[in-house]
């Protein structure tokens, strides 16, 4: 979650939005948009995260730590096979 909350937040700066922004482009109060970037965020569901996505005009993708470890490595030249042998 902390991830998705960090790159929400990078899409608010780049745009110049700030959470009441958001929250008036889902329809929620400014105090539900807090609660969903709050250490303790609650119930910010894949359903959440893709509409925000959306309403800030953009697309979130869905992956896996391996599949995250794996395009890292490709983006820095280890092929998969070295990157298996160093774990």
């Amino acid at each position: 979650i902390l991830l998705t909350q960090a790159e929400i937040q990078k899409i608010l700066n780049r745009k110049g939005l700030r959470y009441r922004d958001l929250a008036k482009r889902l329809g929620v109060t400014e105090a539900r948009i807090s609660q969903m970037f709050g250490e303790t965020a609650t119930n910010l569901t894949i359903k959440t995260v893709a509409r925000i996505f959306h309403h800030l005009g953009d697309t979130a993708y869905l992956s896996t730590a391996e599949e995250v470890e794996r395009r890292l490595g490709a983006a820095r030249g280890v092929r998969a096979e070295d990157d298996e042998q160093r774990w």
